[in-house]
């Protein structure tokens, strides 16, 4: 005789086979008799229940991470743990912070470069502007190839440009960090986004 074995949310785990007199060991094991198609079963309080078409469409359409299919509601549900969410969330700011602190970035009426490149250009060309004195002049290649001609503060006031902006991201991050952390659950963790 043909059996299934089911787990508390109903989801059949097991399909088998055993002589008729054998299978009532397994019924206090969660276990019934059972002929058909068990890819389209499920078990509501004990009895063998068949999935919809449309049901069943929705079951087959998993949902990408980390998500519980659940016969009480024919939805998947999501299994992430408030540890899971904190770490995927923390994952997100970091890379949000990576993306702004490398973004272009404007400054006395042009858009510069601020990618890991351009900054350490824009470090190098700081210094040379603090060792030239106020004579100091660049003719910059801003983010649009046009030419911004800076002198030494405007040199030196693009560096302060790009390091105020990413320690404000920084301290953004930290913040955010901190409210990750206090979550108590995952819909808590999923409300924190950036500003």
């Amino acid at each position: 005789m043909q059996f299934i074995k089911y787990d508390p949310s109903g989801e059949i785990v097991q399909v088998g086979q055993v002589p008729e007199e054998s299978l009532l060991q397994y019924y206090g094991d969660n276990c019934i008799p059972f002929e058909g198609d068990a890819s389209r079963a499920y078990v509501r309080d004990g009895v063998v229940e068949t999935y919809t078409d449309a049901e069943l469409a929705v079951k087959l359409a998993r949902p990408a991470g980390r998500y519980q299919w659940s016969n009480d509601t024919m939805a998947w549900v999501s299994a992430e743990t408030v540890e899971d969410a904190r770490l995927r969330r923390w994952a997100e700011v970091k890379a949000e912070r990576g993306r702004r602190e490398y973004a272009p970035i404007s400054y006395a009426g042009h858009t510069f470069d601020a990618h890991q490149e351009g900054q350490r250009q824009v470090a190098g060309a700081v210094q040379l502007a603090l060792l030239a004195g106020p004579s100091f002049t660049i003719n910059w290649t801003t983010a649009d190839n046009t030419v911004a001609v800076l002198d030494q503060a405007g040199m030196i006031g693009l560096g302060v440009a790009i390091g105020t902006r990413t320690g404000a991201l920084y301290d953004t991050a930290r913040a955010l960090r901190a409210a990750i952390d206090a979550a108590l659950t995952v819909a808590e963790v999923d409300a924190i986004s950036w500003p």
